[in-house]
């Protein structure tokens, strides 16, 4: 450590704290002239940390220099203002020169006394590694204690720095990063608490890092530079929840590099942890970590096939089916099934002309020309693509409507009358149709029609031929009906008596006058129905038949097909949202595994006994020297086991996807495209099982 005399630190906040250091600091280029034209410039009130003295970039940097003095309460001071400093975004490492490596000294230090160094090394700097772990952990000393923590307040600001895309490039190029996260995973006591802190920082500052930390190549013989045997075991032997964590994430990170493909080991310790902690599904941060690393570690095809030979597969797969379920949301979702109704008028309507009322042409006939021919179109007119009226009609109709206005506004001219049409509607257009008799019409637009009941309250008795005519109100049809059934009475003595029923074309047939009544009187209206509205058809009362094909009345309205009912909703559970990050790794785990399971393919067919003499390829080992003979037939044995094995593995997969079917069809996910993964995994699960 480089020891420099420095001043008592300054007010973090103000400006007289920024003129008292300037004055100090003269000789570093500040004068009292600047200090002015800065204090002017800068508000009256800052944040602390955020002072530009703080934070010149410049190697004579205040808190750069407090870094490197030694001076205690100048490097207490500097970090905890660099360790508030680096959770902002704008914090970048390059603006102050110089301030990485001055951060990198205090945690390599805390390698120097508390790491696994050599018997050499530990005599340079007088303190063995036993007096190092025999230190008090409850009651270290002042010193000690004051300088751990500055290694790991360094550490600290790396790592929240190492956030920032540019701060990451910068200590990814750093040539004492790499070094100093090995080192740490290499020689430090990873059982200790007094090293979980530092170690957790440097797994954290590795997570920011990863994706540019191509390993060493598996063959080669520079084991130390590899840091993931290490980081596996961590995950595989420590009870420390967020150093699993960590490594796993780590371990993740660097295995999505295609260089580092060739360190994944199927037998990994962090592998077996992973799987270990899969039912803890409470855990979410901590089943996410280990899906991540099973995707990663399955990302590698041989280690896929590998993986469908382990014991623990039907394991892992009811595990991995049982966290998507445990992550779905479902909700009740309706699904309206009501069949078409077809409703028609208990009465009979017909369709007639909608002439205006004495008000409506009261109110028109004061208009002058052409306004109140407008007026008139829009009311009496109605636009209709598939109809047609005659001009004689439309001049006719025009005419009759306003000529007694005639002295107030004279009647347009027929012709005039005849081009409005067109400019009210501008579908309407007046043509000459060249038949045997020439027809001029205006295609496009008719007359205004209204419904209006032809026959309401109607006695139908005696097959129609009652002359009784119309009922104002239903209860007089009723007392009618009823003078008929007084005649029946007189005749239900008599021999031969005929009592069926007399309504229109109705052909029921009773066997006494007590049973006829009943159905009678289902052909006449309730006392208490609405008398239809000749002005509002929707107001008019309507049956509800099955089907459009069926007419009304019924002729037999006891053999009325029941209508549908008007309102049907299926109620259903379903996915309220997609599934979360950790239910989408854990089906992509699945499709992996599935596919894998399902991919087998015919191995060449060989001329041997049990192909039948099928065409292949004929190996001729005598024309073969005998070296090279040995070595494709030592070759061929390798392919054949391994081929065996992948056929084995395939097996196992099929029956172990087979006894999680019943799960996979609990699965519900609102992606269509993923839900159509589930439906794959367990259709042909069944079949390639059988």
């Amino acid at each position: 450590m480089a020891y420099m005399t420095t001043p008592t630190p300054m007010p973090a906040t103000g400006t007289s704290g920024y003129t008292a250091a300037s004055q100090q600091y003269g000789s570093g280029g500040y004068t009292q002239q600047t200090t002015a034209a800065y204090a002017q410039r800068m508000p009256q009130t800052l944040r602390d940390d955020y002072e530009r003295w703080y934070t010149e970039p410049t190697p004579t940097n205040r808190m750069l220099l407090s870094l490197r003095s030694g001076l205690d309460s100048e490097v207490s001071w500097a970090l905890e203002r660099l360790c508030r400093l680096s959770c902002n975004d704008q914090f970048t490492l390059s603006s102050i020169p110089g301030l990485v490596d001055s951060l990198f000294e205090w945690p390599e230090w805390y390698l120097s006394e508390y790491g696994r160094s050599s018997s050499s090394e530990r005599k340079g700097k007088g303190k063995s590694l036993s007096e190092a772990a025999a230190a008090p952990l409850f009651a270290p000393s002042f010193v000690e204690e004051r300088h751990r923590r500055y290694a790991l307040e360094s550490l600290f600001v790396l790592r929240n720095a190492a956030v920032g895309n540019q701060n990451a490039s910068e200590l990814s190029a750093h040539t004492r990063t790499r070094p100093l996260i090995i080192r740490a995973l290499a020689s430090l006591d990873l059982n200790t608490d007094e090293n979980t802190q530092f170690v957790l920082y440097c797994l954290e500052l590795l997570h920011c890092l990863a994706g540019t930390f191509v390993l060493p190549s598996a063959n080669g013989g520079a084991n130390a530079l590899n840091p993931i045997p290490t980081m596996e075991r961590i995950a595989g032997e420590s009870t420390n929840r967020s150093m699993i964590i960590a490594s796993l994430s780590a371990l993740t990170l660097l295995f999505n590099i295609p260089q580092n493909m060739s360190h994944i080991n199927e037998s990994s310790p962090a592998l077996a942890a992973c799987i270990r902690y899969l039912p803890l599904y409470q855990d979410t941060a901590l089943v996410d970590a280990c899906l991540n690393f099973i995707y990663a570690h399955l990302s590698s095809p041989p280690m896929t096939k590998a993986f469908l030979l382990h014991p623990d597969l039907p394991h892992v797969l009811k595990m991995l089916v049982g966290y998507v379920l445990s992550q779905q949301e479902k909700e009740l979702a309706t699904l309206d099934i009501t069949a078409p109704g077809h409703q028609v008028p208990i009465v009979k309507t017909q369709s007639v002309i909608e002439e205006l009322t004495e008000e409506e042409l009261q109110k028109l006939g004061v208009l002058p020309e052409p306004e109140r021919c407008y007026q008139w179109l829009r009311i009496a007119i109605k636009p209709s693509p598939e109809d047609e009226l005659t001009q004689v009609d439309y001049w006719n109709a025009y005419k009759d409507a306003f000529t007694r206005f005639s002295d107030r506004a004279p009647l347009l001219p027929a012709s005039d009358a005849i081009k409005n049409a067109s400019i009210v509607y501008p579908h309407a257009q007046a043509m000459v149709l060249q038949t045997p008799v020439q027809r001029f019409i205006i295609r496009g637009i008719t007359k205004r029609t209204k419904l209006i009941v032809v026959e309401r309250n109607v006695c139908r008795w005696d097959r129609a031929q009652c002359q009784a005519g119309s009922f104002e109100r239903p209860d007089g049809l009723r007392q009618h009906v009823r003078s008929h059934l007084e005649s029946l009475q007189s005749e239900s003595n008599s021999e031969g008596a005929d009592f069926s029923c007399k309504w229109a074309t109705c052909q029921h047939s009773a066997s006494s006058l007590a049973a006829l009544v009943p159905h009678v009187w289902t052909h006449v209206p309730l006392k208490t129905s609405a008398t239809p509205c000749s002005s509002d058809p929707d107001k008019f009362p309507k049956v509800t038949l099955a089907s459009a094909d069926e007419q009304y009345p019924l002729s037999d309205a006891t053999q009325r097909l029941p209508p549908p009912d008007p309102k049907t909703v299926v109620l259903y559970p379903s996915p309220s949202r997609d599934p979360p990050s950790g239910s989408l790794t854990a089906l992509l785990i699945l499709r992996t595994l599935f596919r894998a399971s399902f991919a087998s393919s015919d191995a060449a067919p060989r001329v041997d006994s049990e192909h039948f003499g099928f065409p292949g390829v004929v190996e001729e080992a005598d024309e073969q020297e005998p070296a090279a003979a040995a070595t494709a037939t030592a070759t061929a044995t390798a392919n054949g086991d391994q081929l065996e094995s992948d056929k084995e593995g395939e097996r196992r997969g099929r029956r172990a996807f087979l006894g999680v079917r019943h799960l996979m069809e609990s699965v519900q996910i609102k992606d269509p495209a993923l839900m159509s993964w589930i439906y794959e995994m367990v259709d042909p699960g069944v079949n390639g099982a059988q």
